[in-house]
């Protein structure tokens, strides 16, 4: 049987923060050119602190869980066992900064992945509301990964907030708009944070993501 926790043991004293190039990320650079990288993207009223909180589980609180979205605002490499490595992007829309800052923070995330064929990068996991669906922004960061062949999932979140006809027909509406995209994951993965639903799955999808489940595979 395959033990997933114990790869999820975040190394606090790797966790890196990093401004705008040139100054501390450049291009073509990774944390570490031989640990397999997993970027997390999504608006910034999506969950993704408190989805990272879970992944990482309770007991280690890596990221800061804002009632203000978009509280993000650089990128964050957080190494787990020098396995693999999540990369915490800036979450993009509703962010309470200025345009320009908002502006600023979104092209940061953009570069970070356009230069996925420099990087040790092995997925983008898209979060989003399930309660919002997709949105044109979304789409934006779809059509590029699709474009730089970059490979990428739809990760829901919030899945607790909708009945489960609506939750159906959330799913129905996502998995028709990714069917035919080449890089995108088929499956739709489903998560609450609240409820932990799902956390599982997505620590797995991330140890195959990342070629580590092959490891423990009899």
């Amino acid at each position: 049987m395959l033990r997933i926790n114990k790869y999820f043991q975040a190394e606090k004293n790797v966790l890196i923060f990093n401004k705008l190039p040139p100054i501390q990320y450049k291009v073509g650079v990774p944390a570490d050119p031989e640990i397999p990288e997993i970027a997390f993207f999504g608006r910034s009223n999506a969950g993704k602190s408190s989805l990272i909180n879970e992944v990482c589980s309770r007991r280690q609180k890596i990221q800061v869980v804002s009632k203000t979205p978009g509280r993000t605002q650089l990128i964050y490499f957080i190494m787990f066992n020098r396995k693999f490595t999540l990369v915490d992007l800036p979450g993009y829309g509703f962010a309470a900064i200025s345009k320009a800052q908002s502006e600023k923070f979104q092209k940061l995330s953009m570069e970070y992945i356009k230069d996925a064929p420099n990087r040790p990068l092995k997925n983008v996991a898209i979060l989003i509301d399930s309660r919002r669906g997709i949105a044109e922004i979304d789409i934006s960061v779809m059509d590029l990964c699709e474009e730089i062949g970059a490979p990428y999932s739809i990760i829901m979140t919030k899945i607790d907030k909708l009945s489960s006809n609506a939750l159906i027909t959330s799913i129905s509406g996502i998995e028709k708009f990714i069917r035919g995209r080449k890089y995108c994951y088929p499956e739709v993965i489903r998560t609450s944070s609240k409820d932990r639903v799902g956390i599982d799955h997505l620590k797995f999808f991330i140890i195959l993501t990342a070629g580590l489940a092959k490891l423990d595979l009899k």
